[in-house]
């Protein structure tokens, strides 16, 4: 595995520090700093030719040494590089916290749910959730939650925003999906979880699918050390591109896809056919189509190069919604789970009630004297949320439930 190998390594090695420093030391300063981690994956790429779209996602996020959330301590908010729509406004993750009590509700009221988020962040949306449970006391006297999560320091941040919003409710942290509570119905919270999960792209040529892999770029007049290239022939994985969507597609054009993000939802599909309840996906992605040419980079809260600063970028891709939602489709007869139709974000929250929640909200601030400057950030807030042209429209919303939950939770319902 790349992550061993570049832990065993030591200082930068090779002709590309040597090529960096030549250019440097000329006063050409055309490619950026090479980094020791940027070194080892030129080095691994020399030894073992161009990576693969996903795993040069993987190293570049999850690498246990030099990888983005590895070993930032704030990736969130206004200190990190990008704000999610709980951070945004607190009505964001009141309203989903009504959506899981309609699910409870819908489920017979168990005496015992276990709320399981997926890539839970800072715990502002579970802490969210939390504090509109309080006002349904039976619910929140079921709940009990369970984060998905692999970083210490997130894992902190995550005890200490429900410790102070809960400290009654038990919570505990997995490190894979399938440690999961066998027990019991779950109610199951992916926000912008998929979005971050590898993907690999393909484009139509006139060979057919070839993949698009990642390559050393050692032309000096190129901003940074990694380039696209595309196969000269079809690989071994142009099997995940046997989907019929893909019949119209047109030379030229590309195809983005997630063989973990399906790997997941299918075992998300399992837990719901055995254990009863529902999973809300809320995230970047398509409503119709295919996924094409979506991955982005974002660093200080600015669009960047996915190719630039490794390890110091976020990355991310559009969701595949239309595969999930097909996926689920083909496996219902058997799971006996169901799939909403696709909406936006801003019709998820405008069928919750956010119109109505902004207005009391802006009345109890106005009968308790609050600041006009609250009063704004609030409707700001929403205006964010909902606006068709940003999160409102580019974020889609999709909802797996067991059949028992017919015709599904709000609102679907």
């Amino acid at each position: 595995m790349l992550a061993r190998q570049l832990s065993r390594r030591g200082p930068p090695l090779g002709r590309f520090s040597r090529i960096h420093r030549l250019l440097h030391g000329s006063g050409l300063q055309l490619k950026e700093p090479l980094s020791k981690f940027a070194d080892l994956l030129l080095i691994d790429i020399k030894a073992r030719g161009p990576l693969s779209l996903a795993t040069f996602m993987t190293e570049a996020l999850t690498n246990p040494m030099y990888g983005y959330y590895t070993t930032r301590p704030e990736v969130l908010g206004k200190s990190g590089d990008f704000v999610t729509s709980p951070e945004i406004s607190q009505m964001f993750g009141e309203l989903v916290g009504i959506w899981c009590v309609s699910v409870w509700e819908a489920l017979g009221k168990p005496k015992a749910v276990t709320l399981v988020e997926l890539g839970p962040g800072r715990g502002v949306l579970m802490a969210d959730v939390l504090r509109t449970a309080k006002r349904f006391a039976p619910f929140f006297a079921a709940v009990s939650v369970c984060f998905l999560e692999l970083h210490s320091p997130l894992r902190e941040a995550q005890q200490k925003a429900l410790k102070e919003v809960a400290p009654e409710v038990a919570v505990s942290w997995v490190d894979h999906i399938d440690q999961f509570p066998t027990s019991g119905p779950l109610i199951v919270i992916a926000h912008e979880f998929f979005d971050a999960l590898p993907i690999h792209r393909f484009q139509k040529t006139d060979r057919g699918w070839c993949e698009i892999l990642v390559e050393m770029d050692e032309d000096p007049r190129s901003e940074h050390h990694f380039r696209f290239v595309t196969m000269n022939r079809p690989t071994l994985r142009n099997v995940l591109v046997q989907d019929p969507r893909l019949r119209s597609s047109k030379v030229g054009e590309s195809f983005e896809t997630s063989p973990r993000s399906l790997l997941i939802v299918d075992h998300l599909l399992r837990l719901l056919s055995k254990q009863k309840g529902a999973a809300l996906v809320v995230d970047y992605g398509i409503q119709m189509g295919w996924v094409q040419d979506s991955l982005r980079g974002i660093r200080n809260h600015k669009p960047a190069s996915v190719l630039g600063a490794v390890g110091e970028t976020d990355l991310s891709a559009d969701v595949d919604f239309v595969g999930f939602r097909s996926y689920a489709r083909t496996r219902q007869s058997v799971t006996k789970v169901a799939s909403s139709e696709i909406i936006t974000q801003r019709d998820f929250l405008v069928g919750l009630g956010i119109d109505l929640r902004l207005l009391d909200l802006l009345t109890v601030a106005e009968l308790e004297n609050t600041s006009s400057t609250l009063q704004m950030e609030l409707a700001q807030g929403y205006q964010r949320l909902i606006d068709p042209e940003g999160m409102g429209g580019q974020y889609k919303v999709l909802c797996f439930y067991h059949e028992s939950l017919a015709p599904g939770p709000p609102p679907w319902s």
